[in-house]
């Protein structure tokens, strides 16, 4: 904490114990509501709830990256979306810790990074896209319209009101798309998907909600940290199923199989020195 924050911090709580207690619902001052900071961080409880969700994603890219999975074609994109939200989560861990210019920016644009990396795994796993053409095809008009929405952010106006709705909207469609597939398809792992559809989808109210913070530590925002967390392991047991039927091992060939095999890269290679 630099001087002025510091100052900015303690003039905070100052006016907050100087008010009377008739004077109405709780201000907020610089636009948050007044945290008590502990260890140096800012919002305590959201950094908390934040390192619980990277913990759970990162548990998870592990336990995936060590199963077997080489006849799975979208692998690539469940490991992609393990590690954007680590570093999402990681972000927001930070922001939380201490709100600057460059936190808050590594945490919104981290954020909107991972939704619209998840919009392009869901267009392309309830497609079935397979060749690189479709993939990009699929990529570049969200890539553009993000990098525009980057830019809009850095360089004419940080609106966050904007950049929520943007995300929100991401985020129904993603849902909107699952949910479609869901119903058309019956995949293996549906009952994992619906219920995680389901309930992200109601805790978000709780990031669209505003109130004080009990105790001058758990606003709606920190909350909806920590329900979000349990749902990371809903989430993958879905994709556990969806890897799953791809993923089986075949069974072991017979000792005659194993003999009729031999003998014929045996004869392929006395023919093949002739």
């Amino acid at each position: 904490w630099d001087c002025p924050a510091d100052c900015s911090y303690v003039c905070m709580w100052l006016m907050e114990r100087s008010r009377p207690s008739d004077a109405g619902p709780v201000q907020k001052y610089y636009g948050k509501w007044p945290f008590r900071r502990w260890m140096g961080m800012q919002e305590p409880a959201a950094v908390l709830f934040s390192l619980l969700n990277l913990a759970a994603h990162a548990h998870c890219l592990a336990r995936f990256v060590a199963a077997r999975g080489g006849g799975y074609p979208y692998r690539w994109l469940w490991g992609g979306y393990m590690a954007l939200s680590i570093n999402a989560w990681l972000w927001s861990a930070v922001f939380h810790s201490r709100d600057t210019r460059l936190t808050e920016r590594l945490d919104y644009f981290s954020a909107a990074l991972l939704i619209f990396f998840n919009l392009f795994l869901c267009l392309v796993r309830t497609a079935r896209l397979r060749s690189a053409a479709a993939m990009l095809a699929a990529a570049a008009p969200l890539a553009a319209f993000l990098a525009s929405h980057f830019r809009f952010m850095l360089l004419v106006l940080f609106d966050y009101a904007y950049h929520v709705k943007v995300c929100i909207a991401a985020g129904a469609a993603q849902s909107a798309l699952w949910l479609g597939w869901a119903a058309a398809t019956a995949p293996a792992g549906r009952r994992h998907l619906l219920a995680f559809i389901l309930l992200v989808n109601a805790c978000m109210a709780l990031e669209v909600l505003d109130f004080p913070p009990l105790w001058h530590a758990l606003d709606a925002h920190s909350l909806w940290h920590a329900a979000t967390a349990p749902l990371v392991y809903l989430f993958y047991q879905f994709i556990v199923a969806d890897v799953a039927p791809a993923t089986a091992t075949s069974p072991s060939p017979s000792p005659a199989a194993k003999a009729k095999h031999n003998l014929q890269r045996a004869a392929a290679f006395i023919n093949h020195g002739r």
